[in-house]
Order: structure tokens, then C-alpha cells, then sequence
């Protein structure tokens, strides 16, 4: 699986920082679904946009243990997104803004501060309220 570098992460790139990003990928020839992608953040609030891709990462952490960001804790089209643009030849600059557009430095930080709460979880996967079953039956025993 392709995975991208590591870099820093401008996460709330300026206007002028995201429409240099997008000409400059589609100046590179980079896919058209991945100029979208970033031209689709770019178009959302910083917190909309962040709000959206803490979602994305929560739903990877509910498919698989997250260990490294970059590798588990993008959606795929997200993954190959930043390899496109680190394949495209745009400045280290621009894979900044690429990086700050998906919020990569804020789904480590999320990943960091619920790996606990998330491994607990994860051994209590049977903890679960079964419908049609009372909940003080097992206590008190069926009528």
C-alpha cells in the first residue's frame, strides 16, 4: 500500500494557499478526483472541514486499530489523494496545505488522545444492550 510522507500541516491554509494548490495540481496532471477533493475541503469552513475529517478518521478507528495516520487513519481515496499530490512535484509548501486540507496533524492528535478510551472499547466489544431483553432480567430473573 502507498503511503505518504510524513510533513507538516498548514490546517487552515489561507484562500490564495488553496487555489495555488489546485493549479498547481492541475498544472502537475494530477487526477481530476483528487484536485476535487482538495477544491471541495478548501470550499468548507476550517471547522466544518475539521468536524468532517475527524468523522472520516472515526470511521477508520471503528474498522481497524489506527497506529500510524498515514497509513490506517485516511479513507483510501484520502490516502491516495496525498500520494498524488507527493508524486505530483508540487513544493513542500503546497504538500502543507494538502496535509492541512485533510487535517492530518489533527486526526494524530485525536488518535492520541483516544487510544485508550478507543483499546478499552475495543475488549468490550460484547458490552452491548440486546433488544427485546429486559435489562433487569439477568438480575432479578424472568417473571
Amino acid at each position: 500500500m502507498k503511503v505518504p510522507e510524513r510533513t507538516y500541516a498548514r490546517s487552515t491554509p489561507t484562500p490564495a494557499e488553496i487555489a495555488e494548490l489546485l493549479n498547481a495540481l492541475h498544472a502537475a496532471g494530477t487526477r481530476d478526483s483528487t484536485v476535487q477533493l482538495f477544491r471541495r475541503l478548501g470550499e468548507f469552513p476550517p471547522r466544518v472541514r475539521l468536524a468532517v475529517n475527524i468523522k472520516n478518521f472515526m470511521g477508520e478507528t471503528i474498522r481497524r486499530d489506527v497506529n500510524n495516520v498515514l497509513l490506517e487513519g485516511l479513507q483510501p481515496w484520502e490516502r491516495g489523494a496525498l500520494f498524488d499530490v507527493q508524486t505530483s512535484g508540487v513544493s513542500v509548501h503546497l504538500r502543507e496545505v494538502a496535509h492541512g486540507l485533510l487535517n492530518v496533524h489533527e486526526r494524530w492528535l485525536v488518535k492520541r488522545a483516544l487510544s485508550k478510551p478507543m483499546l478499552e472499547a475495543r475488549k468490550c466489544e460484547q458490552r452491548i444492550y440486546k433488544p427485546g431483553k429486559k435489562l433487569l432480567d439477568d438480575i432479578l430473573g424472568k417473571p
